[in-house]
């Protein structure tokens, strides 16, 4: 595995910083109460005078609608506990996916752009060693 990454130092090194900020994010992400957009189960709701409505099987449950940035047609509820809930938030929902999904994606491109770079030290290296011999 270590011919994988050689003569790859400082890219095999950022990678794994970033992959690991990406991990970080994501252990924060699984201990906040936003965890339910991702995990818990969406149902429809209706908004009336700043509260939203919703059901889950059959039972009716109602949610403070507090800002403009919710959206308050959509509830995420925790199935186990239905009144656990949360109404959507996609600014909340995309910020936490660019918090993960960016540095883990900025480790790739790391990655592969110092593979590239090593394939292409090689040819050159090996195309000098041709010329001169």
């Amino acid at each position: 595995m270590g011919r994988w990454f050689e003569d790859m130092g400082g890219f095999v090194v950022g990678a794994v910083l970033l992959f690991m900020l990406g991990s970080l994010f994501l252990g924060a992400v699984a201990q906040s109460p936003s965890v339910l957009q991702w995990t818990g189960t969406a149902v429809h709701s209706v908004e009336s005078g700043g509260i939203a409505y919703y059901s889950f099987h059959g039972e009716h449950f109602t949610l403070d609608v507090t800002s403009s940035w919710l959206q308050p047609d959509t509830v995420y509820l925790d199935p186990a506990n239905p009144s656990d809930a949360m109404l959507g938030n996609p600014v909340v929902r995309w910020t936490e996916l660019a918090t993960v999904a960016g540095p883990w994606a900025a480790a790739m491109l790391l990655l592969t752009y110092g593979f590239a770079r090593r394939a292409r030290r090689r040819r050159l290296r090996a195309d000098a060693l041709g010329a001169s011999g």
